[in-house]
């Protein structure tokens, strides 16, 4: 291993500048030094051949070192200056730009821009129509809009947005609703991008007008990166089937590209060095036609080392191809390290490099099994096309999933074991698909019949793969030490085989050997306005009382699915949805591509969208009848106490009331109940008694407040809604002596403490 790097400069100065990245985040002087010695010992007293790679390391270290530092030091600034526009910047904002960046997805017919004020604050604008083309790169722009203040994450396992955003160099976003609300001061000059943009909104209407609907949105984001089309339904097959990293624009993309290129120019008698001219130069041309998003200029930089080297005269080697793109990428932008695409791209990458190759040369020597197969001994032909792919593609893709399994789990809180029987057949579908979908854009006739027939069959068989037993597993999210032995085990085995399949044995055994966290009785999720409820039995059951938000779109994938995975929940026992207003169920549908549901409850029939994702997964569905018992174990109990009915139309009061009774108290979830729906269940009041009450309706005004409260008599009322939402009287009305919420606090869990029910922050 040592001598491998050591003989690879490129990749040695990759390792230095992460290790100097990975010092300058830790903020220790003594780390620093203490590495510095180590360096400067393995310099004055390493092996003389050895010394040059170690130089490398130290200069490529402090590099990052640096780099990372100023950009600690641009987002402190930031942050300053988003203080004082706190202060100072009213509801709507008056913001001049100059644009670094431009993009716009016809599907989604959405637009955004990405800039900086004369202060040097960078921005992300975005709006819903098109976006001018005048407002390209250099364009001076004036943006009318909403600043939006970056939340931090405020539930467990939910990623920080703000350090997405760094990535982008912005600290600010602002909404600025419709495109009248941007106006161009000063036009973008022309150039490369701008003609780029141009081509790419051709192609994308081109698609859209040759091809059925089906597919056109598929060929457009795999080709440009336009991914507004895809749908929830779409999403999740490919996520489910381990083929996401298909579907969205990506290095793959590129270097599958390249790689096609190159072949045909070597094939029609082009020399190497030419031949890699003419991929370098394509390369650059194409960048800017898909938005040159962090995959692209990842894959950009292979290529470019790789071309270089061919140009010189030397054997490519992939191993100091990826050193040098790893060094450009960081020393340019360090914050790409946070990127999980950026991890699963180098590690999957780093995985073929080490394995692959050994595999693929030790199986062709060892293994002719396709010459026991009839159909291949009746016509060679056929048999040593097939037996050359499936002597590259098989080792390649098994070395890759190897790699990257646990950082996908840990990611994802999913594996997909089949994944690499998987990518067999759908890398080669769309390695035919990029160039006829390329054509089809062009406008070539003919074109578009294949690209549609070929993408059709690779939707076919993302469905097939999704519908294999075995295919997806949810799983607990490993920790730091399973996925550091794991990436240990893949790399011992290349020179100590069986070593290293103990270690990935042992991993293993103690990944799925940890035993399942227990949670409290419910934990409250913060989704804005809106409501998601967790309840968990003592026997580990898990029911899921609402899962929506009004205030935001993508909820289920980016803050609701993280948590859970956090907390270990694979599965839900039962979901219950209390009404069928958005803010209590618009995220259920992608919930229930990702995690298995057993049973669910509701008032009435559900709507379209979700009656359909429920029968898309075969959930058994009931209506709540008023007295059921839900959950009845010891010491805790879920009962329906209020459904609609008579004199309530109104969707609100329609809302399932549930009383979850514990050992140490009881809580009350009225909904979405308002004034007339609460006056029903006065009705009743020996079963309204409860220790703590999520407030009705996220506590809204309400008349009876008053009256409600001496009935319920809380210790503690708990609200998920907006700041801007809850009404402070009415909540005073209630009576309790304590009042929480999750716009202040983020995820609340309520349990037993000295005896009695209380809330308090989650943070996991």
């Amino acid at each position: 291993m040592g001598a491998y790097i050591a003989a690879r400069p490129l990749l040695m100065g990759a390792l230095g500048v992460l290790a100097g990245i990975g010092l300058a985040r830790l903020e220790s002087p003594l780390a620093a030094a203490a590495a510095l010695g180590m360096g400067l010992a393995f310099l004055l007293f390493g092996a003389p051949a050895r010394r040059v790679a170690v130089l490398l390391f130290l200069s490529a270290g402090s590099a990052g070192i640096t780099t990372a530092l100023r950009q600690q030091d641009r987002l402190a600034r930031d942050r300053l200056a988003l203080e004082a526009m706190r202060v100072d910047t009213p509801p709507v904002s008056r913001v001049e730009l100059i644009v670094a960046d431009l993009g716009f997805d016809p599907f989604a017919e959405r637009a955004w821009i990405l800039g900086r004020t004369r202060t040097g604050l960078g921005v992300i604008a975005s709006w819903s129509g098109d976006a001018p083309m005048d407002a390209g790169c250099g364009a001076r722009v004036l943006v009318f809009g909403q600043c939006r203040e970056i939340r931090p994450p405020r539930n467990p396992g939910e990623a920080d947005r703000r350090v997405r955003l760094a990535r982008f160099g912005a600290s600010l976003s602002l909404d600025a609703r419709v495109s009248e609300n941007v106006v161009v001061l000063t036009p973008a000059s022309e150039g490369l991008r701008k003609h780029a943009e141009h081509l790419r909104r051709a192609g994308v209407a081109r698609l859209r007008r040759v091809m059925p609907g089906s597919v056109a949105p598929l060929a457009a984001a795999i080709l440009f990166g336009l991914r507004g089309g895809i749908d929830s339904d779409q999403h999740a097959r490919f996520a489910r089937s381990g083929t996401l990293h298909l579907l969205a624009i990506s290095g793959f993309h590129l270097l599958l590209l390249a790689g096609i290129l190159h072949h045909l120019l070597r094939a029609v008698g082009l020399g190497p060095r030419m031949a890699a001219g003419l991929v370098l130069a394509a390369s650059v041309l194409y960048v800017p036609l898909t938005g040159g998003a962090p995959p692209i200029r990842r894959a950009f930089s292979v290529i470019l080392v790789y071309g270089i080297a061919l140009l010189r005269g030397r054997r490519a080697d992939i191993g100091n191809a990826l050193g040098g793109a790893a060094l450009l990428l960081l020393l340019s932008n360090p914050s790409d390290l946070d990127a999980i695409g950026t991890r699963l791209s180098f590690l999957a990458a780093a995985g073929i490099a080490w394995l692959a190759r050994g595999w693929a040369r030790r199986w062709s020597r060892r293994h002719r099994f396709l010459s026991r197969f009839p159909a291949v001994r009746r016509d060679r032909r056929l048999r040593l096309p097939i037996a050359r792919y499936l002597l590259y593609a098989t080792p390649v893709a098994l070395a890759a999933s190897l790699a990257t399994l646990p950082w996908v789990a840990a990611s994802f809180g999913r594996v997909n074991p089949l994944a690499p029987l998987v990518n067999l057949v759908a890398g080669p579908l769309l390695s035919l698909s990029l160039p006829l979908c390329a054509l089809t854009a062009a406008g070539v006739p003919g074109a578009a019949a294949p690209a549609t027939w070929v993408l059709s069959s690779l939707v076919w068989w993302l469905d097939v793969a999704e519908s294999l037993p075995g295919g997806h597993l949810a799983v607990l999210l490993p920790p730091a030490g399973v996925v550091a032995a794991w990436t240990a085990g893949v790399v011992a085995l290349r020179a100590r085989p069986r070593l290293g399949v103990a270690m990935l044995l042992a991993a293993t055994l103690v990944w799925f050997a940890r035993p399942v966290r227990s949670l409290p009785p419910l934990v409250l999720f913060d989704v804005g306005h809106g409501q998601a409820a967790l309840l968990q039995t003592p026997s580990g059951k898990n029911v899921l009382v609402d899962a929506g938000t009004r205030a935001y779109g993508p909820m289920a994938r980016r803050r609701l699915l993280p948590a859970l995975r956090v907390l270990d929940v694979r599965r839900l026992d039962l979901v219950v949805c209390t009404h069928f207003d958005g803010d209590h169920w618009n995220a259920l549908p992608d919930l229930l591509h990702e995690i298995p549901v057993r049973a669910f409850v509701s008032p009435a029939a559900p709507p379209p969208r979700l009656l359909a994702a429920l029968d898309r997964r075969g959930v058994p569905r009931s209506i709540a009848k008023r007295g059921e018992w839900l959950v009845q174990e010891s010491g805790y109990s879920l009962q329906v106490i209020g459904t609609g009915g008579g004199r309530l139309t109104h969707s609100n009061n329609q809302s399932i009331v549930l009383r979850l009774e514990l050992e140490n108290g009881s809580i009350l979830l009225p909904a979405d109940r308002e004034s007339d729906g609460l006056a029903a269940l006065l009705r009743q009041p020996a079963i309204l008694r409860a220790d703590v009450l999520l407030a009705p309706h996220h506590g809204a005004r309400c008349e009876i407040a008053a009256v409600f409260g001496r009935a319920v008599r809380p210790r503690w009322v708990v609200t998920s809604s907006a700041t801007d939402f809850a009404h402070a009287p009415t909540l005073v009305a209630y009576g309790a002596c304590f009042r929480i919420g999750t716009m202040s606090h983020g995820c609340l869990a309520i349990e037993a403490e000295h005896g009695t029910l209380e809330p308090f922050p989650l943070r996991r």
